[in-house]
C-alpha cells in the first residue's frame, strides 16, 4: 500500500476471504440462500465454491440419509429462525452434521461442528444479512471417544486441543446462561399472564356493575318518563283549552325532548337485559316482507323531506321468518336512523331477499362512508366516529351495537361494507325455520304488522335533523331604529335547543342559529357577530376546533365565545377556558343566567375594544410623528442617492442599449442564414424527390402511350379495309382522350408538387395522399408492393398542401426503399387518415423489419442516413418533420411495431 493511501479503508472481501476460521453469508429467505463462502470454509467441508453460493443452505448440505438421528438440519433451522425473529446473535451447542463427500467418493463425512448465527443488520434495521460461523471439532469429540494412544498422537497439536476445549466450555457456559434467562421469562410471563386474568376478571365485574347500574336507573327513569310524557300529551291533545302559540311551541319541546329521553332509556334497559340475559324474546312466524316495508315506510317523509329518496324493494318471501317483532322494529329503525343521519344528498335503499336457507335484510345509503379503520370497531358499544360528516353529531354509540347483539339473538348475523364519499351498506341475514331458536321462546304466527309505537321517537328524532326556520322569534321582531341591537351567532346541532335561545335572545338581540361548527365559521366569515354561542360537540367542526381555528385567525380572534355543553365539572370548564373561550355554561342552564353571562360577556369585549381602539390611537399619533420625521430625513438622502443611481443606470442603459442592437443585427442575420439554408434543403429534398418520381411517371406513362398508339394504328387499318364507322371511331376518340386526361393529371400533380406553396389554406388530406399516390403508385406497382389506402371520414388541416405532399411522398419511398432493400417478401405498406379530437391524424406502416432501436432516435437527425452512398442524401425525414413541426404547427414521431416501422403525423384541424 502505498504512503499515501495508508489511510484508505480496508479492503474486507479480502480479510473476509482469508480468514483463518470459516465464515459463511446467508440471505434471510425462505432457503437461507448462500451469498459468499471463504476459502477456510471451503477447506474445512471439502466443496467448491460454485457448486455453493446461491443455492439453499439445506440443498447444499442436507441430512445424512444413512443416519436415522440425524437432527442437524432441523436444529441449524430453528437457531437461524431465531436470530431472524429476534434480532440478536445464537450460540448453538456441539453439532453432528455430517457433510457430503465429493462426487467420486460418494455418501457422507461425519462432522462434529460448534456453529454460532450473527444477524447483520441493513440500514432500516432489518437482518440484511446472517453471517454462519462453525468450528470443527471433529477431532477433538472423535478423539474424547477413543482411548487409544493411536488416537491421542492422530489428535496432533495439544495446544489446539486446549483451545478447543476452551471454545467448547464457552460456548457450554452460554448456552446455560441462556436456558437461564429464558427460564426468568417464562417465570415473568406466568407472573404477567396471571395478573392479566386478574384485572380481566375484574374488569368483567365492573362491567356487570356497570351494566347493572344503567339497567337500574333506565328502569327508574321510565315511571317519571311516563308521568311527564302523559300530561303533556294531554295538554297538546286538548281543543276545549287552546294553547297560545308561544306555550304550545314550548310544550313541544318539552314532549320531544321527553320522547328522545326515553328511546335512550329503552335503549340502555335493553342493554342491561341482554348482558344479565333476562331479555324476554318470543319468536313469531311473520311476513318479514310486508313488516320491513311498513316500517321502512314510516321514514318516507322524514327521508323526502331531508331531500334524500327512499327505495324499498321487499318482495315477498317464499316462507315466514321467526322473528321477536320488537326486535325487527328496533334493528330496522336503528338502521334506518343512521343512514339518514349521516347522508345529505343521494338516497337510502331498503330491500330484502331470499338466499334459501334464510332472509337477507340490506339498508343502504350514498352518505359520508366508514373509514376502513373504524369498520372493526363500529358494533362496539359506546363507539363513536369522531368528526363524521352528519345531520348531528349527538348520539351515544350505542344504536348500532344493540343492532349486533338483537341480530345474534335471533340467530341471525350483521356485516357492513363501506367507503368513504360513496356510502355504507349494512346486511342483516337471519336464517328460515326455528331450529336455532330457544323452543321454550316460541311463539304462534303474528296476526300481521301494526303501527309500532317505536317508531315514533326514531321519526322525531330524525325530523329535528332537518333544518327548518332558523330565524326564530328574533327576525320577526322589529328592531329599533334608535337603539342598536347586538348580533349574537348560536351553532348547536339540537334544533330544539337552537330554537329555545332564539326565543329567549330574540326579544333584545339579533340572533342567527346555525348547525355545526363549519356553518358557524362560514356565517362568521361573512358577517362578523359581536357574540359567539357554540355547542362543544357538534358535527363537521365541534366546539373546540371552531375555537381554535377563530383564535388562529387575526379578524376573529378578539370575538367573544362562550361555550355550552353537557360535559360538567371542574376539568371540563378549564378545558374550555384554556382553548381560549371568554365564558363556559353547563347544561342545564337557567334562562337568567344565559342571558346576564352573555349581557356580561358582550359589555366586557365593548369596554376591551374601546380600551384597545385608544390605546391604538395614542400609538397612532405617536407613531405617526415619528414616521414623519424619519421619512423627511430618509426621503433627503434617498434624493442624493437617486441622482447618482439614475445617472450610472443611464450609462449603463446605454452601453446595454449597443449591445442590444449588435446582439439583434447578429441574431437577424443568422435567422436570414438558417432561413436560406431550410429553403436550400427543402429544395434539395424536392429536385431528389422529383428524380425519382420523373421514373415513376416515366414508368406510368409508358403503358398507356403504348396503349394510344394502338389505337391509332387500329383506326388506320380499318379505314384501309373500309370497316371504320362513326361509332366505332367515337369510341376510339373517347379512349384516346381518357389516357390523354390521365397523362394530363400526372402532369399536373407532378407540377403542383414541385411548385411551393406561399400561403397556408385549408385542405383535405384525402386530396393531398390521392396527389401523392398517382405519383408514386407506379413504383410501388413494379416492385410489387401492396399498398393500401384508408382515409376515414373527411380530415382537413390547415397548412402547405404540396409540402404536406412531400412529406406523405419522403415517407412512403423511405418504406418502398426499405422493402426493396431487404427484399422483403408479401412486401405491404398502409397508409390511414383519420381525423379525431380536433386533429388530424396519419399514420404509415410497413413490414420491412423496423428500424434499428440503436439509430431509432437518429432518423430525423439532418443528413443522417442508412442507405449506401449516392443512394440517400439523410435530409428526407429532418425536413418532413421540419415541416409539420415548424411551418404546420404539428408533430411527427416513429416506432417499431411487430413487423416493421410506423410514423404517425398529426396536425390541427382546419383553422386554428
Amino acid at each position: 500500500m502505498a504512503s499515501g493511501d495508508r489511510f484508505a479503508p480496508p479492503d474486507f472481501r479480502l480479510l473476509f476471504q482469508g480468514s483463518p476460521h470459516p465464515y459463511m453469508v446467508l440471505l434471510p429467505d425462505s432457503l437461507f440462500t448462500i451469498a459468499a463462502v471463504n476459502d477456510r470454509y471451503l477447506e474445512v467441508t471439502g466443496t467448491q465454491r460454485d457448486t455453493m453460493v446461491g443455492r439453499g443452505l439445506f440443498q447444499v448440505f442436507p441430512d445424512n440419509p444413512d443416519d436415522p438421528s440425524a437432527n442437524g438440519v432441523s436444529d441449524l433451522r430453528s437457531s437461524l429462525e431465531r436470530v431472524l425473529r429476534d434480532g440478536v446473535q445464537d450460540t448453538m451447542g456441539i453439532q453432528k452434521y455430517d457433510v457430503p463427500c465429493a462426487e467420486a467418493e460418494g455418501g457422507f463425512r461425519v462432522k462434529y461442528w460448534s456453529p454460532v448465527n450473527t444477524p447483520i443488520p441493513g440500514p432500516d434495521g432489518t437482518v440484511a444479512y446472517v453471517l454462519h460461523y462453525a468450528e470443527d471439532v471433529t477431532e477433538f469429540i472423535l478423539s474424547q471417544q477413543q482411548t487409544s494412544d493411536e488416537a491421542a498422537r492422530q489428535l496432533g497439536n495439544s495446544r489446539e486441543t486446549a483451545r478447543i476445549e476452551a471454545e467448547i466450555l464457552h460456548r457450554a457456559n452460554e448456552v446455560k446462561e441462556s436456558n437461564r434467562r429464558l427460564k426468568l421469562a417464562m417465570e415473568e410471563l406466568e407472573r404477567n399472564k396471571a395478573e392479566l386474568t386478574r384485572l380481566n376478571q375484574k374488569l368483567h365485574e365492573l362491567d356487570r356493575s356497570k351494566t347493572v347500574f344503567f339497567g337500574n336507573v333506565s328502569h327508574e327513569l321510565r315511571t317519571p318518563l311516563t308521568l311527564t310524557l302523559g300530561p303533556l300529551e294531554e295538554i297538546l291533545s286538548r281543543t276545549d283549552y287552546p294553547l297560545s302559540p308561544a306555550d304550545r311551541n314550548n310544550l313541544s319541546i318539552a314532549h320531544r325532548n321527553a320522547l328522545r329521553l326515553l328511546k335512550l332509556v329503552n335503549t340502555l334497559l335493553d342493554f342491561s337485559r341482554i348482558e344479565a340475559g333476562r331479555i324476554q324474546a318470543t319468536y313469531r312466524p311473520c311476513d318479514l316482507a310486508t313488516l320491513t316495508a311498513q316500517l321502512a315506510g314510516v321514514f318516507r317523509s322524514a327521508i323526502e323531506k331531508g331531500g334524500l329518496e327512499l327505495t324499498v324493494d321487499c318482495p315477498p318471501l317464499p316462507e315466514p321468518v321467526f322473528i321477536d317483532l320488537s326486535m325487527w322494529e328496533k334493528i330496522v329503525l336503528n338502521l334506518l336512523s343512521n343512514a339518514f343521519k349521516f347522508t345529505l344528498k343521494g338516497r337510502i335503499s331498503v330491500s330484502l331477499r331470499s338466499t334459501g336457507a334464510g332472509a337477507r335484510l340490506s339498508v343502504a345509503d350514498t352518505g359520508c362512508g366508514i373509514p376502513e379503520g373504524e369498520r372493526g370497531n363500529i358494533f362496539q358499544r359506546f363507539h363513536r366516529i369522531e368528526q363524521a360528516k352528519g345531520r348531528a353529531h349527538e348520539g351515544t354509540g350505542i344504536g348500532l351495537s344493540l343492532v349486533d347483539e338483537l341480530v345474534r339473538l335471533q340467530g341471525g348475523e350483521i356485516s357492513v361494507e363501506s367507503e368513504v364519499g360513496r356510502g355504507s351498506s349494512f346486511t342483516v341475514t337471519l336464517p328460515y325455520g326455528s331450529q336455532h331458536l330457544p323452543p321454550d321462546q316460541l311463539g304462534a304466527a303474528d296476526a300481521g304488522p301494526s303501527s309500532s309505537p317505536n317508531a315514533d321517537p326514531f321519526l322525531e328524532e330524525a325530523l329535528r335533523w332537518l333544518p327548518g326556520d332558523e330565524g326564530g322569534l328574533a327576525e320577526e321582531l322589529a328592531v329599533s331604529a334608535d337603539v342598536a341591537r347586538p348580533r349574537l351567532l348560536l351553532a348547536d346541532d339540537n334544533a330544539d335547543m337552537r330554537d329555545y335561545v332564539q326565543r329567549l335572545m330574540g326579544t333584545w338581540c339579533e340572533i342567527r342559529a346555525v348547525a355545526d361548527g363549519e356553518e358557524a365559521w362560514q356565517e362568521i366569515c361573512r358577517h362578523r357577530p359581536d357574540l359567539l354561542l357554540t355547542d362543544v360537540m357538534m358535527p363537521r367542526l365541534d366546539g373546540f376546533g371552531l375555537l381554535a381555528r377563530l383564535r388562529n385567525d387575526p379578524l376573529t380572534r378578539s370575538l367573544p365565545v362562550i361555550m355550552l355543553s353537557a360535559r360538567a365539572g371542574e376539568e371540563s370548564r378549564s378545558e374550555g377556558i384554556e382553548a381560549g373561550a371568554d365564558d363556559y355554561l353547563v347544561k342545564p342552564f337557567s334562562a337568567r343566567e344565559l342571558v346576564a353571562r352573555v349581557k356580561t360577556n358582550l359589555e366586557m369585549a365593548r369596554l376591551r375594544e374601546e380600551s384597545a381602539r385608544a390605546a391604538e390611537h395614542l400609538k397612532a399619533k405617536e407613531e405617526a410623528n415619528a414616521h414623519l420625521e424619519r421619512l423627511v430625513a430618509e426621503r433627503t438622502d434617498e434624493l442624493e442617492e437617486h441622482r447618482a443611481e439614475l445617472e450610472m443606470q443611464n450609462e449603463e442603459l446605454l452601453e446595454t442599449y449597443r449591445d442590444l442592437e449588435e446582439e439583434t443585427a447578429q441574431r437577424v442575420q443568422a435567422v436570414e442564414h438558417l432561413r436560406e439554408k431550410e429553403k436550400l434543403l427543402l429544395q434539395q429534398s424536392r429536385m431528389a424527390a422529383m428524380g425519382d418520381m420523373l421514373f415513376n411517371i416515366a414508368h406510368q406513362w409508358r403503358q398507356p402511350l403504348n396503349v394510344l398508339g394502338l389505337n391509332v394504328q387500329q383506326l388506320g387499318l380499318l379505314y384501309e379495309v373500309g370497316e371504320l364507322n362513326q361509332e366505332t371511331l367515337d369510341q376510339a376518340i373517347a379512349r384516346s382522350l381518357e389516357i390523354i386526361g390521365h397523362l394530363s393529371k400526372t402532369i399536373n400533380d407532378f407540377t403542383c408538387f414541385s411548385k411551393p406553396d406561399k400561403d397556408k389554406t385549408v385542405f383535405l388530406v384525402a386530396d393531398a395522399v390521392s396527389k401523392t399516390l398517382s405519383l408514386v403508385a407506379a413504383g410501388f406497382e413494379e416492385q410489387r408492393i401492396a399498398l393500401t389506402v384508408e382515409v376515414s371520414g373527411e380530415p382537413e388541416i390547415r397548412g402547405y398542401p404540396n409540402e404536406f405532399s412531400q412529406v406523405l411522398l419522403n415517407i412512403l419511398m423511405n418504406a418502398m426503399d426499405a422493402l426493396v432493400e431487404r427484399e422483403t417478401r408479401d412486401g405491404r405498406v398502409t397508409l390511414r387518415a383519420v381525423s379525431q379530437d380536433g386533429r388530424a391524424v396519419v399514420i404509415i406502416t410497413d413490414n420491412a423489419g423496423g428500424i434499428d432501436p440503436e439509430i431509432l432516435p437518429r432518423v430525423f437527425d439532418p443528413f443522417f442516413t442508412t442507405k449506401a452512398q449516392g443512394k440517400g442524401t439523410g435530409i428526407g425525414l429532418f425536413l418532413a418533420k421540419s415541416i409539420v413541426e415548424k411551418s404546420m404547427g404539428g408533430w411527427l414521431k416513429a416506432r417499431n411495431t411487430a413487423d416493421g416501422a410506423e410514423f404517425t403525423i398529426e396536425v390541427s384541424n382546419g383553422n386554428p
